[in-house]
């Protein structure tokens, strides 16, 4: 992907950064609203950043390493962190051309396998992202570009005993400023010292699982592979894990025999 296509980065877009923003709380209810940043001398904090931000500076920094590895019929699918990028450039734009399609249900979408019937907005994976094809770059960088640090990047629903699942926005800020603080605890390795090889096995619904094995493995430019369903091992991987985290109770229960 050439540079011309590409979004700025938040702070060459901001006239201004979010720092200290007085006119704004530290939480809000509004799927669009703005909060205000903690940011002060006594708090350590990085430049406010996107996910998007941070996910293409690793892309571009680091395009050629091993992003992601996912076991397939035939074998393993590897993604480079260029690939990555662009792959999610796809499916964004796939989303935006079904946006508007249904008010709630947009679509259904096989990520593994074949289409054994052919349904109307029911694709597979590979159908999904050629959605996107007919939307231009500017139109998605755009929708980019909108994107504030300070504003809600996540929508997380919680689990509850008893009653609905508890919705949980989280700011692009409270996702970037957690994994930089998460990575700086940690003894990871950055290309081209090393690069860290991961483990993926734990639903990605739950925001523990998202920081430790997507975002802090983005951060450093580290290589993620997801487990086999039901397994506690990546059968047959190119390369062994060097970490992976998990709830304590599965690392208690042992992997089986």
């Amino acid at each position: 992907m050439t540079s011309n296509k590409l979004p700025r980065p938040w702070k060459e877009r901001a006239h201004q950064p979010e720092k200290k923003a007085g006119g704004h709380r530290y939480w809000t209810t509004k799927r669009d609203g703005e909060v205000r940043l903690r940011q002060d001398d006594s708090f350590p904090y990085e430049t406010p950043l996107t996910v998007h931000d941070m996910v293409m500076g690793t892309a571009t920094k680091y395009a050629n390493y091993i992003a992601l590895g996912s076991k397939h019929r035939h074998g393993w699918h590897l993604l480079t962190y260029i690939e990555l990028y662009e792959e999610c450039r796809r499916a964004a734009k796939a989303f935006l051309q079904i946006r508007g399609c249904l008010k709630h249900l947009k679509a259904i979408v096989q990520y593994k396998e074949k289409i054994q019937s052919q349904l109307r907005n029911l694709y597979s994976w590979r159908a999904f992202l050629e959605l996107g094809d007919s939307i231009p770059d500017d139109v998605l960088n755009q929708v980019i570009d909108s994107q504030k640090p300070n504003q809600c990047c996540a929508l997380i629903y919680r689990l509850v005993a008893t009653g609905p699942p508890k919705a949980i926005m989280l700011s692009h800020d409270n996702i970037t400023w957690t994994t930089w603080a998460t990575a700086q605890s940690l003894p990871y390795k950055h290309p081209p010292e090393g690069q860290e090889v991961l483990v993926s096995y734990l639903p990605l619904s739950y925001m523990a699982a998202q920081i430790f094995d997507m975002w802090v493995t983005i951060s450093v430019a580290g290589a993620l592979y997801f487990a086999q369903p039901g397994a506690l091992k990546v059968s047959g991987a190119p390369r062994l894990p060097g970490w992976a985290a998990g709830a304590w109770r599965v690392a208690d229960e042992g992997p089986g025999p």
